[in-house]
């Protein structure tokens, strides 16, 4: 299973917050205003439906003789979020396009049949398929059909600034609609550490990317962050993992290069 790359192990605390799947940074000097501001932010993920747009996202690939019985696999999850929705021609028939990581979809060219599906809300699967995804952003587009009603959600305006609260929507280690909070750290470039040895064919982010510290983890690529407008203004592909397994600092593509992305793609 490709997971979350790991990046220089840092030791972090973390306090974990009641209702639904939530932690926010450790912090001594935190008022209880703040909690309570925290609290409210949370609660308006399920008050105003952000969490209907929230995905896991499943991709299989295989090799070897089809009706055998011995093809191997190779298996991957993350997350992914609904950015636009078209309907097919008055049919009450929608589809669905989610942003996720290039690295959580990638065909490897050792494999020669894939299979994408993705998990919505409600635990309910729907076979997808990967519209185009792009290395250098590590972003990709994943689509669905459906006729139940997803939200949609909205791009910022602007990149979140350092200092912003922040909070991470996605599945880390399987368990969907998890909503973390903590804070735009800082802006830079770093460089992935993956034993596969191969990582930029599938992820080769040369830009300065959002460090935050609202927790992620093994399954949370491709999940959204999104700002206190609830509104998308990043797509989280990585994280500082300690030797626990737990996610310290996640890194995050920003919203400009997330539209970058999709614009150069669509115009092609």
């Amino acid at each position: 299973m490709r997971k979350l790359f790991a990046l220089t192990l840092i030791i972090l605390s973390l306090m974990v917050l009641p209702s639904c799947t939530l932690s926010q940074s450790d912090n001594t000097s935190q008022s209880q205003s703040d909690f309570y501001a925290v609290t409210d932010y949370i609660d308006g993920f399920y008050e105003k439906d952000i969490i209907n747009a929230n995905f896991l996202i499943e991709y299989t690939a295989y090799k070897g003789p089809y009706f055998s019985g011995n093809a191997s696999k190779s298996s991957s999850c993350g997350s992914g979020i609904i950015f636009s929705m078209q309907e097919l021609e008055d049919s009450g028939v929608y589809i669905y396009y989610l942003l996720t990581n290039n690295h959580v979809v990638y065909n490897r060219p050792d494999y020669d049949r894939f299979e994408c599906s993705v998990v919505d809300c409600f635990g309910y699967s729907h076979p997808a398929k990967v519209e185009y995804g792009d290395a250098d952003y590590d972003l990709a587009v994943v689509s669905f059909e459906s006729s139940e009603h997803f939200k949609v959600l909205e791009f910022a305006l602007a990149d979140p600034v350092v200092g912003d609260t922040v909070a991470s929507l996605g599945s880390p280690g399987g368990i969907i609609n998890s909503v973390t909070v903590g804070k735009v750290l800082s802006y830079r470039q770093i460089t992935l550490s993956n034993s596969d040895g191969d990582s930029e064919d599938y992820s080769n982010v040369q830009f300065s990317v959002i460090k935050h510290d609202s927790y992620v983890t093994n399954g949370s690529s491709g999940g959204a962050l999104i700002n206190k407008d609830y509104k998308i203004c990043g797509i989280n592909y990585a994280a500082e993992i300690d030797g626990d397994g737990k996610g310290i600092h996640g890194y995050a593509v920003p919203l400009s290069k997330v539209t970058e992305f999709i614009t150069k793609n669509t115009q092609k």
